[in-house]
Formats: structure tokens, C-alpha cells, sequence
């Protein structure tokens, strides 16, 4: 028979804890499960954007723009295109 602490070590999901913290916690008649995952989720409650959101959004705007710009291009290309032609025909008459 294996007693609590031993199958807390066994499971990856959920690692010991530090001996004065795990008192603490259980002093206060918490589950120290509960808290340990409050304990470290203390420092990262949603505060902004992550690294990788922010990377995501970046190459998105970028990826439009892009295709924002050649379009652009294009339909000012064709422009120049129709006045030059335009002018010529202009010209002949």
C-alpha cells in the first residue's frame, strides 16, 4: 500500500511541493492541489497579450498588407497603362 505522498511524486501532473509552503496551505485548511495551482498562476492572471498572440497578429497584418499593397500596385499600374493609351488616342485624332 502506498500512502498519498508517495503517488503525488509518481504523477507527473501533479509534482510535490515545498515542505513550509504544503504547511502553510494545509494549516489553513486548503486543498493543496487547489492551491498549488492558484499559488502559481498568482503572477499570470491575463494581464495582456502573450509573445505568440502578438507574433500571430504581426505576420497577419503583415500577410494583408502585402496583398493590400499589391493590388494597389496593380490597379495603379493600369491606370498609367489606360492614360498612356488614352493620350495616344488622343493625339492620332
Amino acid at each position: 500500500m502506498t500512502s498519498r505522498t508517495s503517488e503525488r511524486t509518481k504523477d507527473p501532473m501533479n509534482p510535490p511541493m515545498r515542505q513550509p509552503i504544503r504547511n502553510a496551505i494545509i494549516s489553513e485548511g486548503g486543498d493543496p492541489a487547489r492551491s498549488r495551482r492558484a499559488f502559481a498562476c498568482a503572477g499570470t492572471a491575463a494581464r495582456g497579450f502573450t509573445l505568440l498572440e502578438l507574433l500571430v497578429a504581426v505576420s497577419v497584418l503583415a500577410i494583408v498588407s502585402l496583398i493590400a499593397w499589391r493590388g494597389l500596385d496593380a490597379l495603379l499600374g493600369t491606370r498609367e497603362r489606360l492614360d498612356r493609351k488614352s493620350t495616344r488616342l488622343g493625339k492620332e485624332c
